[in-house]
């Protein structure tokens, strides 16, 4: 898979993140400190929304069992 457009960078604010779907997939697009990050929306080992969970050093910590996915 190449890029993908899924959103203007204009559409997000520092701190906030957005679902997008590509193709079959629901990924979670995020501004932190000016940088943007877009990682698979779905914890690998629960296969739940990481959505909401903590920012750290640039990576999405799961809320649901702390593992963090950059």
């Amino acid at each position: 898979m190449g890029w993908t457009k899924v959103l203007a960078e204009s559409e997000l604010g520092d701190g906030d993140r957005q679902v997008v779907k590509v193709e079959d997939r629901k990924i979670v697009v995020l501004k932190h400190e000016g940088k943007i990050h877009a990682v698979d929306n779905a914890c690998p080992h629960l296969k739940l929304s990481i959505r909401k969970g903590k920012i750290v050093d640039g990576a999405i910590v799961c809320p649901w069992h702390r593992s963090a996915f950059d």
